[in-house]
């Protein structure tokens, strides 16, 4: 039987996979430019949080060698996601 309902969500996983896929195929057939814009401004977005979020670590680190990679890392995503 647990095989049977994983076989089920599997299958309903798969099947909402590919309407999405259509859908977004047909968004970016439609608005390829809006589109594009707002992955972008999503993927800037996500950066400057990422970005963040290492610095707050870098911080909070105590080991130098921590701190210097976590605030490192923390500018560059600042920058690139600005």
């Amino acid at each position: 039987m647990a095989g049977k309902n994983k076989a089920k969500k599997n299958g309903l996983g798969m099947a909402l996979g590919s309407v999405l896929c259509i859908a977004f195929g047909i968004l970016f057939c439609v608005w390829p430019g809006g589109i594009v814009t707002m992955l972008c401004r999503l993927a800037g977005l996500a950066l400057l949080v990422f970005g963040v979020v290492q610095l707050i670590e870098g911080i909070r680190e105590e080991a130098w060698t921590g701190r210097t990679s976590h605030l490192v890392t923390g500018v560059l995503c600042l920058i690139v996601g600005i």
